[in-house]
C-alpha cells in the first residue's frame, strides 16, 4: 500500500509539471451579426469555446493543438429567411488576428494565447475579416446553400436590406457554448453527411464552387456532430 501511494503522488507531481510545461489556454467568445431590414435591426449571435494546448515538440512539424466547440450564428430576417456567419476559419489564430492591437502573434511557447484568454472586450470585426456568410434559396434543400457577399446582402435578401455590423466578444474562461439554434432551422442538418451529394463535387478540388466548400463542420463543430449522431443511433 506504501508503495501505490508513492507512485500515486510521483504520477501526480509528474502530471503537474507536465500541465505547468504545457498548459491549456481556454476562452469563450461570442461572435454578433447586425442585419438592417427597412432601417429594423434583425441580429443574431453565437457563443463557441476555444482552447490552445501546448504540446511536446517531439517532431518539427508537432506544435499546439487548437479546438473549437461551437455553432454558427444564425439571424432570422423577415419572409423566413436565414443569414448563417459560419464558423469556417474561426479559431484561436482568427481571434489574435481581429485583436491583433493588443495580441502579439509571434509570442512565443503560445504567450499569445494566454493574452487572449486574459482579454474581456468587444471588438468590431474589419470587413476585411468578415466570416463567411451564406444562405440557402430553399430553407429545407441543403443544395441550395449560396454564398452572401457582406457588401450586398440585398441580393439575397431584398431591396433595403444591409449589414450593419459584425463584433466578436472574449467573454470568459468557462462557460456555456451555444446549441441548437442551427439544427432548429436546418430540421434537415443530422440526416446529411455533406451539403452536396457526393456526385455533384468535381473531380479537381481548383473547380469546386465556393458553395461546395461550405460543410456541415462549418455550422456546427465536428466533436458535437459525432456526440449528437452517436446519440441518435
Amino acid at each position: 500500500m506504501k508503495f501505490l501511494a508513492v507512485l500515486f503522488t510521483l504520477l501526480m507531481v509528474a502530471l503537474a509539471v507536465y500541465k505547468l510545461a504545457y498548459p491549456t489556454y481556454r476562452w469563450h467568445q461570442k461572435m454578433t451579426v447586425e442585419v438592417e431590414v427597412g432601417g429594423k435591426l434583425y441580429s443574431g449571435s453565437s457563443v463557441v469555446a476555444i482552447s490552445v494546448t501546448r504540446q511536446p515538440r517531439i517532431l518539427p512539424a508537432i506544435g499546439s493543438k487548437f479546438e473549437t466547440r461551437g455553432e454558427a450564428v444564425v439571424v432570422e430576417l423577415p419572409d423566413n429567411k436565414f443569414l448563417f456567419a459560419l464558423q469556417k476559419g474561426i479559431g484561436p489564430i482568427y481571434t489574435g488576428r481581429v485583436f491583433r492591437d493588443k495580441i502579439n502573434m509571434r509570442a512565443t511557447k503560445d504567450r499569445w494565447a494566454s493574452k487572449i484568454s486574459g482579454l474581456r472586450e468587444t471588438r468590431d470585426i474589419l470587413p476585411k475579416l468578415y466570416p463567411w456568410l451564406v444562405t440557402f434559396k430553399d430553407i429545407n434543400d441543403p443544395t441550395s446553400v449560396q454564398k452572401v457577399d457582406p457588401d450586398d446582402l440585398a441580393a439575397h435578401f431584398g431591396q433595403g436590406v444591409r449589414l450593419k455590423r459584425i463584433t466578436l466578444e472574449i467573454t470568459s474562461v468557462w462557460g456555456w457554448v451555444t446549441k441548437g439554434k442551427v439544427e432548429n432551422v436546418l430540421g434537415w442538418f443530422y440526416d446529411v453527411k455533406s451539403l452536396f451529394p457526393r456526385s455533384a463535387f468535381p473531380k479537381l478540388a481548383k473547380d469546386l464552387t465556393p458553395e461546395q466548400k461550405v460543410s456541415l463542420n462549418d455550422f456546427i463543430d465536428w466533436r458535437t456532430q459525432y456526440k449528437r449522431r452517436k446519440g441518435s443511433k
